[in-house]
């Protein structure tokens, strides 16, 4: 099984764009992760879902602090004007630099292997710089799923 029947294509960030428009794509295609391009529309970047929301909602004193944390701590949820104003800042805030990709004519082993390798969800399908899409954990879950349901050869 090669990597190109399990990307799922997406729209790509740009600068320019607000946050809340990046994480709209993220969260219509189902995936933790987008592409960032420059003006001549090269992969620069990427804005991940995990790490935003890491970085700008959750203190890291309450994360060293999660194994004993009870449900009874509203006071520091995340106030609705912080998220208000978080999601109209500019995406390039939050693009990391590392970029994840492979081509479409990778096996899936490589592709799970860069996946563990980076301690990542997912990566990117690029072939000659042409963008194809998203590669997850989850859709290589479901391939395998599907393959066994209709008795495919994986």
């Amino acid at each position: 099984m090669i990597l190109a029947n399990l990307a799922k294509p997406t729209q790509v960030v740009k600068s320019g764009m607000t946050l809340r428009e990046a994480l709209d794509i993220c969260v219509k295609c189902d995936v933790p992760g987008v592409p960032f391009v420059d003006d001549a529309g090269e992969i620069i970047g990427r804005i991940c879902i995990r790490e935003t929301l890491r970085k700008t909602c959750i203190p890291s004193y309450v994360v060293d602090a999660a194994h004993v944390l009870g449900d009874d701590i509203h006071e520091v949820n995340i106030p609705e004007l912080h998220a208000v104003d978080l999601l109209s800042q500019p995406v390039d805030h939050f693009i990391l630099a590392t970029v994840i990709t492979v081509t479409s004519q990778s096996p899936v082993i490589k592709g799970l292997a860069i996946l563990e390798q980076l301690q990542s969800d997912y990566l990117f399908l690029v072939d000659d710089g042409d963008y194809k899409g998203v590669v997850t954990h989850m859709g290589i879950a479901q391939r395998l799923l599907e393959a066994v349901a209709g008795d495919d050869v994986i």
